[in-house]
C-alpha cells in the first residue's frame, strides 16, 4: 500500500486543479478497489491489489483535502480544515467498532467489502449531485446548491 500511495501522490503533484468530479470519482475507484481486495483469494493477490488500493486512497485524501483549501474562503481555511481533520480522524470511533462488530459477526473479508460498498453509494451519489446542478464556479461555495454540498 506504502508502494502505491506513493506513486499517487507523485502523480497528484504533477496533476492539475482538482474537481468535485474528480473527488466523486475516486471514491468510487477507491470503493472498488477495496470490495476487489476483499475478494482476492491469495496473499500474493491480495499485495498486488493493495498497492492500486494505495494509490487511490493517497488521490481520494489529496483531491479532497485539496479541493476544500482552495474553495475555502482564506480568513475560513483554518476552521474548514479543523472541521475536515475532527470528520476525517474523528469518525473513527464511530466506524471502527461498526466495522470490528461486522467483522466478527460475517468475517473481515465482509467488513472490507461493505465498506467498500459504502465509498462507492457515496461516490455514486456525489457524481449523481454533480451531474444534475451545474456548478459554476466551485471556488465560490455560495454558487453551489445547498443540496449538492449536503450530498
Amino acid at each position: 500500500m506504502g508502494i502505491g500511495s506513493l506513486v499517487g501522490a507523485l502523480a497528484m503533484a504533477r496533476g492539475t486543479r482538482p474537481s468535485p468530479t474528480r473527488l466523486m470519482a475516486s471514491a468510487v475507484a477507491l470503493g472498488l478497489v477495496t470490495v476487489v481486495a476483499a475478494a482476492m483469494p491469495t496473499l500474493r493477490a491480495e499485495l498486488a491489489v493493495q498497492v492500486l488500493l494505495g494509490f487511490v486512497s493517497i488521490v481520494f485524501m489529496i483531491t479532497g483535502n485539496t479541493t476544500l483549501q482552495l474553495t475555502s474562503r482564506p480568513e475560513m481555511r483554518g476552521r474548514v480544515m479543523a472541521l475536515y481533520s475532527v470528520v476525517f480522524l474523528g469518525g473513527t470511533p464511530i466506524g471502527a467498532p461498526l466495522s470490528g462488530w461486522i467483522a466478527e459477526v460475517l468475517g473481515a473479508r465482509w467488513a472490507l467489502a461493505i465498506g467498500g460498498l459504502v465509498a462507492v453509494a457515496v461516490g455514486l451519489l456525489g457524481l449523481r449531485a454533480l451531474r444534475t446542478v451545474a456548478v459554476a464556479d466551485v471556488r465560490k461555495p455560495e454558487t453551489i446548491p445547498g443540496r449538492v454540498l449536503a450530498a
